[in-house]
């Protein structure tokens, strides 16, 4: 067992290797924020239904309750779901 501040095994590799490369780390998080502004590009070109489904369904609802929630059926949930996620997977290979 390690003590409090004590850094070991795994940890202290990464730690290290981490250390080793401030560059690889900024082209990491540079790579994690463009991919992140394609996601929200992508958000913003869904329809108002598509992003709603969305949201409902990352949130946890499943198909049959963003459904209910939204006044519709499954399957107008399901399209509206494929759709989005299409979408975002196409601003994702921008």
């Amino acid at each position: 067992m390690h003590s409090h501040g004590e850094v070991g095994g795994e940890d202290a590799e990464n730690f290290i290797a981490n250390a080793e490369s401030p560059n690889k780390n900024a082209e990491s998080m540079l790579d994690l924020r463009r991919q992140a502004g394609r996601v929200l590009r992508g958000m913003r070109s869904l329809s108002d239904g598509q992003r709603n489904v969305l949201m409902l369904t990352i949130l946890g609802d499943t198909t049959e309750e963003a459904a209910e929630k939204l006044g519709t059926t499954e399957e107008a949930i399901r399209i509206k779901l494929s759709r989005a996620r299409q979408i975002i997977r196409n601003k994702l290979r921008e």
